[in-house]
């Protein structure tokens, strides 16, 4: 929905005039200098909820992804942070995972939600990027919850596939494609895991935000290469030659995610998305051609 917006400004510091309106979710690239974008920038987003003031109820804000800091306060209350906010690159820390927070309305008849955002990390749109919850507190931990053991059961699933996989290897015949079929599964899960609306990998090992990113990255890198690896016997001759080129764009890649500074590496999305892609798009080609040729 629509949210009042107050660009480079602290809304708790001071109740500044400047409004602005700006749509939630979505980047605030166009409302801080008018004709110029940019995703870099700090300000404050408010919304006003009127509630039932003879009941006392506990809410809940189930918060998926602010770029790349944030605090929220609710009736001038501070009750959730994530990062540290600050005025420029330096004095910010960025920390975008997911996040509930709590609070009870104690007979108020409204609500005054306050979030202020900072941004000087992440090159892509910045701000309030995904849908927010907001509901009574065990509706949402319902929701959350659910999300969350499916999230495990899937990682699990992955997991002893590739336990299964290493296993055979070591008593069967050696074959690498059971190697690599191992390191496909670990990889999707990372990459799931990491890059899910939850991101669980954040909350069970201290990743900060740059290793996050890092890992994604290289967990691109993995299912496409791993993958390409499982169906090399699929390949006609022709592709060979590009599979050696295929490896060494995968080398870079792996390189690249590990010197460049973040925001270079997330500008270079599409260059890992092809990485990725290139051997789902091949191995679907195959599949499909391999069935028709069965079917004749």
């Amino acid at each position: 929905g629509e949210w009042s917006f107050y660009p480079s400004q602290w809304l708790m510091d001071n109740h500044s005039s400047n409004q602005t309106y700006i749509q939630v979710p979505d980047g605030w690239d166009k409302v801080f200098q008018e004709g110029e974008q940019s995703p870099f920038g700090y300000g404050s987003y408010q919304l006003k909820i009127l509630v039932n003031p003879d009941e006392t109820k506990t809410f809940s804000i189930r918060v998926p992804s602010i770029r790349s800091a944030a605090e929220i306060y609710v009736n001038d209350r501070f009750i959730a942070k994530s990062g540290e906010l600050g005025e420029n690159r330096a004095q910010t820390v960025a920390k975008n995972v997911p996040f509930t927070a709590s609070f009870e309305t104690n007979g108020e008849s409204e609500i005054e939600l306050i979030i202020q955002v900072a941004n000087f990390q992440d090159p892509r749109n910045g701000g309030i990027v995904r849908s927010i919850k907001f509901g009574q507190e065990d509706v949402i931990n319902r929701e959350t919850q659910l999300s969350v053991t499916m999230q495990l059961l899937v990682a699990v699933v992955l997991v002893l596939h590739a336990i299964y996989s290493v296993i055979l290897y070591l008593v069967g015949n050696k074959d690498k494609r059971l190697l690599f079929f191992s390191i496909l599964t670990v990889s999707i899960m990372f990459y799931y895991l990491l890059g899910s609306d939850d991101k669980l990998l954040s909350f069970w090992f201290p990743i900060n935000y740059d290793w996050g990113f890092i890992l994604v990255h290289l967990s691109m890198v993995g299912i496409g290469y791993s993958l390409l690896q499982c169906i090399e016997h699929w390949l006609p001759p022709h592709l060979q030659l590009y599979k050696h080129v295929y490896t060494f764009f995968s080398m870079v890649a792996i390189l690249l995610a590990f010197t460049l500074p973040i925001r270079y590496l997330v500008s270079m999305q599409a260059f890992y998305m092809v990485i990725l892609g290139a051997p789902i798009v091949i191995t679907l080609i195959l599949m499909i051609g391999k069935s028709i040729k069965d079917i004749r």
